[in-house]
């Protein structure tokens, strides 16, 4: 394999994934040149993930997968039918504002997971296949995390080699594709709308009237709620959007447009 600093094949890989994103016409289409782009590099399949921290997102639905043909399905669908985001070591770290890439399996045999974080990366390997990892977090704030995972059926020495060789050309792509993404309304509406819709009508309509930026009291004019009430449905709010106050409530409603997916 060629070192990622002086080929000029994986170099025109990077130009052309730059010039694939920029004309890119959705989210899809970003993943679809994603996983093509990690392929090329030497990995076999890989998922993007990404979880908004308000509305118990490690409840329900669970975080927001975009999943290469490479990366096992069934092991996604046992892993959210196992709650185990709720042990996935990867997570906790990016909880933990750790944002360096981690070899699963070099974590592993430096004995530093417990039994249940061993757990998910065994059934991934010995169940269904992925004989080598590597998560790469790309976003840790109070609103979100995100990261990216691949996976490789090579042996140890292979695996190694690839890393050594492409795991700064990987990082770049990740990073590119999720600055990308992000930006888009198209993928807040799909990370936002299923949390959005397990609030009910009250809930609603309090959020909007906070977001016009009215004071409180004014809102049993306005909607019919009585300010005590809608005060307590605030709090609630607040809990469920992982936010602190009106204005930061104000603010992520405005920057994910969220008033337009209610």
């Amino acid at each position: 394999m060629d070192n990622t600093g002086t080929s000029p094949q994986l170099k025109l890989l990077l130009a052309d994934f730059v010039l694939g994103l920029e004309s890119a016409s959705d989210v899809q289409a970003c993943f679809d040149l994603l996983a093509k782009t990690s392929e090329t590099l030497g990995f076999s399949g890989l998922v993007y993930t990404s979880i908004a921290t308000g509305v118990a997102p490690l409840e329900a639905r669970g975080p927001l997968f975009f999943r290469s043909d490479g990366f096992s399905d069934a092991f996604l669908s046992h892993y959210q039918e196992a709650d185990f985001a709720s042990q996935d070591f990867t997570i906790k770290r990016i909880m933990d504002d750790d944002l360096q890439a981690v070899n699963w399996w070099r974590e592993a045999g430096a004995g530093r997971l417990s039994a249940d974080e061993q757990e998910v990366i065994d059934v991934a390997r010995y169940d269904y296949g992925m004989t080598h990892g590597l998560s790469v977090p790309l976003l840790k704030n109070d609103h979100h995390m995100a990261g990216c995972s691949v996976v490789s059926d090579d042996n140890n020495e292979t695996f190694s080699q690839l890393l050594d060789e492409r795991l700064g050309l990987l990082k770049t792509i990740l990073r590119l594709f999720h600055d990308r993404v992000y930006a888009s309304p198209e993928f807040q509406a799909q990370l936002y709308l299923p949390l959005l819709q397990q609030l009910n009508s009250t809930e609603r309509t309090v959020l909007r009237f906070l977001a016009s930026g009215l004071p409180l009291k004014s809102i049993e004019a306005v909607a019919g709620i009585s300010p005590s009430y809608a005060g307590n449905v605030r709090t609630v709010l607040f809990r469920k959007l992982g936010v602190k106050n009106v204005s930061e409530l104000a603010y992520i409603v405005g920057l994910h447009r969220i008033l337009d997916l209610l």
